[in-house]
């Protein structure tokens, strides 16, 4: 599908069903010529700078979905949207709620919602929207609590080290880049992503510290996050684009 990235597609695609026919599908989008009009239309949509940034959101993203204009990626691309318009009009600033993990943990409500939205009925979709994006902003707060919490245990159990110490930067670097090395930790590079993941070790209060040989040799990644992780899923679905199509798993937008 590479050489179809970022490209509208030419074909029709459908979600559900069989690879050889819509027929049994849960979901056609429109046919490919209507592909372009469409998205012009939605853009439109976002240029009308009155309208509520949720409001904007909620209706590009199903708007958007509906549309379904690639051959593959529409799910990322539409999930994506939200954070751009949200984004856009300073609804949110730095922090991004986890909106997607919010809607994740409601994905029969989530397709209903995208049902109706499409045959017209705006409410039901709209009130899942915002409870989800009020939700998710509660989340991020008890999040950003919790992170300051386990970080002044960790200041705590380092000896309360000094402000302008290595201990307290790396205390301070964690929940931004929870994957350092150890020279990006002593300040010699940014930190970067593990590739492998070999010693594993648990510490205290079910956070755990993943060490392996990082790409570079001699080097060192150490990875933090919590346990259990989050199980918020997006639906599954299947997406189709015409008789010799793969079956692929996917957001079912």
């Amino acid at each position: 599908m590479a050489h179809t990235a970022g490209l509208l597609r030419e074909v029709q695609n459908w979600i559900g069903g069989d690879s050889l026919s819509p027929r049994d599908a849960e979901f056609v989008p429109p046919p490919p010529k209507e592909v372009a009009p469409l998205l012009e239309d939605l853009c439109r949509f976002l240029d009308r700078r009155k309208l509520l940034p949720a409001f904007r959101a909620a209706v590009a993203h199903a708007q958007f979905a509906t549309i379904h204009p690639f051959a593959a990626g529409n799910g990322r691309v539409g999930r994506a949207l939200i954070h751009v318009v949200l984004r856009q009009r300073g609804l949110v600033v730095q922090v991004l709620p986890p909106l997607l993990l919010t809607l994740g943990r409601r994905g029969k409500a989530y397709v209903r919602g995208l049902t109706a939205f499409r045959v017209g009925d705006l409410e039901d979709w709209l009130v899942l929207f915002a409870t989800s994006l009020a939700e998710s902003v509660d989340d991020a707060r008890r999040l950003a609590v919790a992170i300051g919490a386990r970080q002044a245990r960790w200041r705590e159990h380092a000896g309360h080290p000094r402000s302008d110490s290595a201990a307290a930067a790396i205390i301070d670097l964690l929940p931004q880049h929870p994957m350092v090395t150890t020279t990006g930790a002593a300040g010699g590079d940014r930190p970067v992503e593990a590739r492998r993941q070999r010693d594993r070790r648990t510490t205290g209060d079910g956070w755990r510290a993943d060490a392996d040989r990082c790409h570079r040799a001699r080097d060192r990644s150490v990875c933090w996050h919590t346990s259990p992780r989050p199980s918020g899923r997006w639906p599954s679905g299947r997406e189709r684009r015409g008789p010799s199509a793969d079956v692929r798993g996917g957001a079912a937008l």
